[in-house]
């Protein structure tokens, strides 16, 4: 009895619902992606804060990113109105990993960055752009130069 109920409620839910097993597939992805998410282990980060102006003056909207040279996910910070900015890893963690990295800015206008290359491009050829977080944090300002006008 028991095995006829179960199929009649298996031909009767195929019936009703004929995409049901893309549907059981699709949560269970789903419930496995989400259920994964913050749950490795994590990087040792220290405080990184600063001011980045250009040619002198502060701007808001430039991006800092603080790209390791260890194989962790780079942090990133965004100025303010005065050019201050904090970094921040994961909208959980902030600060940036502890160790080498390459700092890239970044100001977008139109999905372009407007300033010179050797400030993101080829930032890693840039020793101005060369930092050691030490475990107690740092303050890391800088001013970038360019002819450019600012957007």
């Amino acid at each position: 009895v028991m095995g006829s109920i179960k199929n009649w409620v298996i031909a009767m839910t195929a019936s009703r619902f004929p995409n049901i097993d893309v549907l059981v597939f699709s949560v269970a992805i789903v419930a496995t992606l989400v259920s994964g998410c913050g749950r490795g282990p994590k990087i040792a980060t220290a405080s990184v804060s600063g001011t980045v102006t250009i040619n002198g003056k502060a701007v808001p909207n430039v991006e800092v990113a603080f790209v390791p040279t260890a194989k962790v996910r780079p942090a990133f910070g965004l100025t303010d109105a005065t050019g201050q900015y904090s970094a921040q890893l994961l909208p959980n963690q902030s600060g940036a990993p502890i160790g080498q990295c390459t700092v890239k800015l970044g100001l977008y206008a139109g999905g372009v960055n407007t300033l010179p290359a050797e400030y993101h491009e080829k930032a890693a050829d840039n020793p101005a752009l060369q930092l050691t977080i030490p475990p107690e944090g740092t303050t890391f300002n800088f001013d970038v130069k360019t002819d450019k006008p600012i957007p």
